[in-house]
């Protein structure tokens, strides 16, 4: 068992079921043109890897908070105008352990309830990620509130 202190984002695609419902085919391309364009390109570039697929979600560890927010807002920003695909997102900074293709933990948990909450176009940081980052960076965040998980 590989257990780290590790700052996961948890994303996923709003309305996944219904826009595979209204059109499959439109709704496989924008994913497939999103994880390979935006995402996987994206979170290599701030030192990101990608721990789980999910089908319409990812969970994805940083080694450093600031790289994980960096990361997600400049997802969210690239998907600014896109015509099918908005994401949700949540961080936290937290204990997780690595066992066999799984990660398991607080740092998982938290994050996946943030993102749960956030609207679409979204990220939601725990106090603890807010904390971690520099003070530039928390400023995009102050207008937030607060949530009690």
């Amino acid at each position: 068992m590989k257990r780290r202190l590790a700052a996961i984002l948890a994303a996923d695609v709003v309305d996944y079921s219904r826009l595979m419902g209204e059109d499959q085919a439109q709704t496989l391309d924008a994913l497939r043109q999103f994880r390979n364009e935006l995402l996987e390109p994206v979170v290599t570039t701030h030192n990101g890897s990608i721990v789980k697929r999910l089908g319409d979600g990812w969970i994805i560890e940083f080694a450093s908070v600031s790289d994980a927010v960096e990361c997600a807002l400049h997802i969210q920003n690239g998907l600014a105008d896109h015509d099918v695909i908005r994401l949700r997102s949540g961080i936290h900074i937290g204990d997780v352990v690595f066992e066999e293709e799984d990660v398991f933990g607080d740092g998982v948990n938290v994050a996946a309830r943030l993102e749960e909450l956030a609207k679409p176009g979204e990220l939601l940081i725990s106090d603890t990620a807010y904390q971690s980052i520099d003070g530039k960076a928390a400023a995009q965040f102050s207008d937030g509130h607060s949530h009690q998980l």
